[in-house]
């Protein structure tokens, strides 16, 4: 939960309340230019014109699985915005018993993200990093970071197999789709 310092909330003036009225594990705090969107697991979220506990709306968006099966439980849902416009969407996907993947969304056909008005439909379009079985690795926790000259990478969490070490991993993507291959 997102917590805001608030004076006279409580005891002292480090007294703390909820951002939001109800529950919202993994917190991504987005600002679109006109809103501010508070995403995290599962497909509810918050948004408003301002980052106040009494601007914030709750929503939900859909996620369509497609031949991916599900539906499956998601953590950390963070949408990106590229710099041709294009709107893609990042998400721990969890097959259930810890089994978790890093996958890509985009918007389903006719969805469009307008400012204060997100995308609310999106489809399943590929895994890119985990597996999809315990004998697999398990990836989670994905943020997309955009280098200084424009290239774009995917970070997150990585171990091996289920309760073993994990890293942190860095893929440079080609696009936000695709994997560099060369990326070493």
């Amino acid at each position: 939960i997102l917590w805001v310092m608030s004076a006279g909330a409580g005891e002292g003036d480090d007294a703390m309340e909820p951002l939001l009225p109800d529950p919202l594990p993994d917190p991504y705090v987005f600002h679109d230019g006109a809103h501010w969107y508070v995403f995290g697991t599962g497909t509810h979220f918050f948004h408003g014109a301002a980052l106040d506990r009494d601007a914030m709306a709750r929503d939900h968006f859909e996620l369509d699985f497609g031949e991916e099966g599900g539906p499956y439980g998601i953590w950390g849902f963070k949408p990106y915005r590229h710099a041709d416009g294009s709107w893609h969407a990042y998400v721990t996907i969890h097959y259930g018993h810890f089994v978790t993947s890093v996958a890509h969304f985009v918007p389903q056909e006719g969805e469009r993200w307008l400012p204060g008005d997100p995308v609310r439909r999106w489809r399943f379009a590929s895994v890119l990093a985990g597996g999809r079985s315990p004998d697999e690795p398990v990836a989670y926790d994905q943020s997309m970071v955009t280098d200084d000259d424009g290239s774009i990478y995917l970070v997150f969490d990585m171990s091996p197999r289920l309760g073993a070490d994990v890293s942190i991993m860095v893929q440079r993507m080609r696009d936000p789709a695709t994997p560099d291959p060369t990326f070493t």
